[in-house]
């Protein structure tokens, strides 16, 4: 199981007239479950499955945590596709404690937030970083 908690599952709120200019993902121990409360035109491409018995240490943990940053891309210049605005935030919001590990590596106060420019198609700004590679330092 995840650490030692019960699992949490996610919920989401998308706004029925939003127009598709939303997107959201879940990564880690239990993330099958929240998943599936995402509409299927609003889920992050590549966000995996995960069931509850997969740990941090697993290398699909890692793969996971990949894949949704790589789909939160894809998913940013699809929204932008859609003329709903001129930049795209991304938000990596943190998943409860489960053990020390995560603890140090993923636990913030704040989310990460990377600024996805439409006319640049790229990371254009980071906030927060926490994460060990800068994307919006790419393809300059």
């Amino acid at each position: 199981m995840c650490g030692t908690d019960p699992v949490t599952i996610f919920r989401y709120n998308f706004d029925t007239d939003s127009g598709g200019c939303s997107g959201a993902g879940v990564t880690g121990c239990g993330s099958a479950t929240s998943n599936k409360e995402i509409p299927d035109e609003a889920k992050i491409p590549g966000t995996p499955n995960h069931t509850d018995d997969v740990q941090s240490s697993d290398p699909a943990y890692a793969a996971g945590i990949v894949s949704v940053r790589a789909g939160s891309l894809v998913k940013a210049a699809s929204i932008c596709k859609l003329d709903c605005c001129k930049q795209v935030k991304i938000y990596y919001f943190s998943a409860p404690k489960n053990d020390k590990l995560e603890d140090a590596l993923y636990q913030h106060k704040k989310p990460m937030i990377e600024i996805y420019d439409c006319k640049k198609s790229r990371i254009i700004k980071v906030e927060n970083n926490y994460f060990l590679d800068d994307r919006s330092k790419e393809g300059k």
